[in-house]
């Protein structure tokens, strides 16, 4: 079946609005109030979380057509980190709670070994509200165990060595062995690193809250 020109511009129309209607549903959580900093506290682009209100209605979550909501009196806000198997829980009695749009694109994601960034995602918005300075350098090998995932390390300025081998991940600073819980929250004394790593393309996101 021939193509005309005409389908053809109609075709690759419709796959760009698709594609922007990808990104514009990539959103990112952030919690503010007069407890945190400035940058507030973020998760990453499709964390679950649920607001409740007194009476144990849910009020705002990821599905809602809100993009945000502002807190003027008690609210519990439940969320589920990708990275871990416990919930975050707060108590809310004021601030705000928003979705924002990361308007973000992965790349190299067909071929992860031509790339081997810090991360293969490339964020619009402004990267230091989430590493705080600190900077990370990955390198990723092709499982030996499953050669269809890869296995990575990653280097972090702070001294910080994280290596993920077929399923498990550990961590040192100084030749000492770091506590990590989850997928993957690592601690060391400068603060706490929420990385998470998908295997089975090389796809990472990774933030850094510092020690107070």
């Amino acid at each position: 079946m021939k193509i005309t020109q005409k389908q053809y511009v109609l075709m690759s129309l419709a796959l760009l609005m698709l594609m922007n209607l990808g990104f514009s549903q990539s959103k990112y959580l952030k919690i503010s109030t007069n407890k945190t900093n400035d940058k507030g506290i973020n998760y990453p682009p499709g964390t679950r979380f649920q607001l409740f209100d007194k009476n144990d209605n849910v009020v705002f979550s990821d599905t809602s057509t809100l993009k945000t909501f502002i807190i003027k009196e008690p609210y519990t806000l439940n969320i589920s980190p990708s990275y871990k198997s416990e919930k975050d829980v707060y108590n809310l009695n004021e601030g705000k709670i928003e979705l924002i749009a990361t308007s973000y694109q992965w790349k190299a994601a067909k071929d992860p070994e031509k790339n081997q960034n810090n991360d293969y995602g490339t964020y619009a918005y402004d990267e230091d509200d989430f590493t705080n300075g600190l900077t990370m350098m990955k390198t990723m090998t092709i499982s030996e165990e499953n050669p269809k995932t890869y296995n990575a390390t990653f280097t972090f300025n702070n001294g910080i060595v994280a290596l993920y081998k077929d399923g498990k991940m550990t961590a040192t600073l100084d030749n000492e062995v770091l506590k990590i819980e989850g997928h993957y929250l690592i601690y060391s004394k400068y603060g706490l690193i929420k990385l998470s790593f998908r295997p089975s393309n090389g796809e990472t996101w990774w933030v850094f809250e510092p020690k107070n």
